[in-house]
């Protein structure tokens, strides 16, 4: 298994989805998580459809995470 293609191939199928998910698979710095639907683009959609609290959004680790990234 070479390496460099898997991980390659991983920011390929980001970079199709879409812009965001391609920009959250760059400023990732944790260990690869495999998700049906990545948690800051479910974050997003809450946070420009108004069905998100401020509570919510202080204490929201994915939030921070790409912040402090």
């Amino acid at each position: 298994m070479d390496i460099e293609k898997v991980i390659f191939s991983l920011f390929q199928e980001a970079q199709k989805k879409s812009g965001v998910q391609y920009l959250f698979a760059l400023v990732r710095v944790s260990s690869i998580e495999v998700y049906e639907v990545d948690p800051l683009i479910v974050f997003q959609e809450r946070v420009y459809s108004g069905e998100i609290t401020r509570q919510e959004i202080t204490s929201s680790e994915v939030f921070w995470a790409l912040v402090t990234n």
